[in-house]
């Protein structure tokens, strides 16, 4: 009952991080959109891009500890509410100082959630602990992935706020999961000096080496195209789709 319980909060919690990635997903869909709406500039716009990143990395770096400690639910909770406040300003922001707090918000938000679901997901089965990430990260890239096509498709039959408004219906609906999550801390957490020491092994180097690059070409790629294939006269679906197209060999 109890490991059925564990694989019910599993499933849901691999849900709520697909459901953060669509937000990711669909604010670099609609860069141009924002850009001709609000009338930023191009580095404005690369900010808007981009912020939600590093405040996930703060958070995620900032978390970690209280997660191993046991605070793994209540950081959930915490990184589910401020991502639900960032889009919710989303809806109604006009102008960039808005746009990068909530985007800032949502960012640090899904980097709360992270560090959680990771730990729940690393512990419910040790044994498989290996297809639970793997699974994991699928589940963040098809949000990704749909996040695009989700937003073109909002944005052309309605607005693009309209992309927002769903966005925090799906939080809010994600709730009851969020509720119900376990998040079991470390019977003996050793957390002194742990960056330092996996930082000085040969394999962690290689692993955020590749990270970085990969997320690097990521980031390039996410923040121009939309803007590029706006001037270029390409529809918002246009956009959508060929982004969501560039995502979907990472699924795999």
């Amino acid at each position: 009952m109890q490991a059925k319980q564990q694989n019910y909060s599993l499933n849901g919690l691999f849900l709520i991080t697909a459901v953060l990635m669509v937000g990711y997903g669909a604010v670099f869909t609609l860069l141009a959109e924002i850009r001709d709406q609000f009338g930023f500039s191009e580095t404005g716009i690369g900010l808007i891009g981009g912020v939600a990143f590093v405040a996930g990395f703060v958070a995620q770096m900032g978390v970690g500890k209280p997660v191993d400690l046991g605070y793994g639910k209540l950081v959930l909770r915490f990184g589910m509410l401020l991502a639900l406040v960032g889009v919710g300003w989303m809806i109604v922001a006009d102008s960039l100082p808005e746009w990068l707090v909530s985007r800032a918000l949502f960012g640090f938000g899904s980097g709360c959630v992270r560090p959680a679901v990771r730990r729940l997901v690393m512990t419910v089965e040790p044994a498989q602990a290996g297809r639970n990430v793997g699974r994991l990260s699928a589940y963040e890239m098809s949000g990704f992935l749909l996040g695009p096509i989700i937003a073109s498709v909002l944005t052309a039959l309605f607005n693009m706020q309209a992309t927002f408004v769903i966005l925090a219906l799906l939080l809010v609906a994600m709730t009851p999961l969020v509720i119900r999550a376990e998040i079991p801390g470390a019977a003996n957490p050793e957390l002194d000096g742990i960056y330092l020491r996996l930082l000085k092994k040969k394999p962690m180097q290689s692993s955020l080496a590749t990270g970085i690059a990969f997320y690097i070409t990521v980031g390039v790629f996410e923040a121009i195209w939309a803007v590029f294939l706006a001037d270029k006269g390409a529809s918002q679906m246009f956009i959508g789709l060929t982004m969501s197209l560039f995502a979907l060999p990472m699924v795999f």
